[in-house]
């Protein structure tokens, strides 16, 4: 029931909560922000839905970690280059959270994820030095999740005072 890398785990359905939660803030700041910043929080609230039913579904647990790493890396650096100017105009403090945000829920879902695969490979689940992999790797991407949260609500405060 608390196990990080099971599906149908109170863990599971708070990370998919959580990204639905993010994705919804950033629907509101969609709403909200700037004229130039509006396609780049839509982007995002998309996104994070779509990560959120991902993680309520483990689709990427199905396809191969090889697979999903090649997407996120490819998205992960394309992405990051195409937010570069709205990251830019956001408050620095914002801005921190969401870079921060995007660094350590990558290094969780894609390179400790990725040093999973060839470990349950070679000795298996049932072992401490998986589970504290596991653990790592949910610990990366929550910190991340809650860093973004932070970041959202930030940004909806500054709005919230100058809008």
């Amino acid at each position: 029931m608390f196990d990080l890398d099971e599906e149908n785990t109170i863990p599971a359905w708070l990370g998919s909560s959580l990204l639905l939660i993010a994705g919804t803030l950033s629907f509101f700041l969609y709403k909200q922000d700037a004229v130039e910043n509006k396609k780049c929080w839509l982007g995002i609230s998309i996104l994070l839905v779509f990560l959120s039913m991902d993680e309520a579904s483990m689709v990427h647990e199905r396809m191969g970690i090889l697979a999903v790493s090649i997407v996120a890396i490819i998205f992960f650096i394309s992405g990051g280059f195409s937010y570069l100017k709205f990251l830019f105009r956001l408050n620095r403090n914002v801005m921190h959270c969401i870079i921060f945000a995007a660094i350590f829920f990558f290094l969780g879902s894609v390179f400790v994820d990725s040093l999973n695969s060839p470990y349950i490979q070679k000795y298996g689940r049932d072992n401490i030095a998986y589970r504290c992999l596991a653990t790592i790797e949910e610990g990366f991407e929550f910190t991340g999740i809650f860093l973004f949260l932070q970041g959202l609500i930030k940004q909806l405060g500054i709005i919230r005072r100058h809008g």
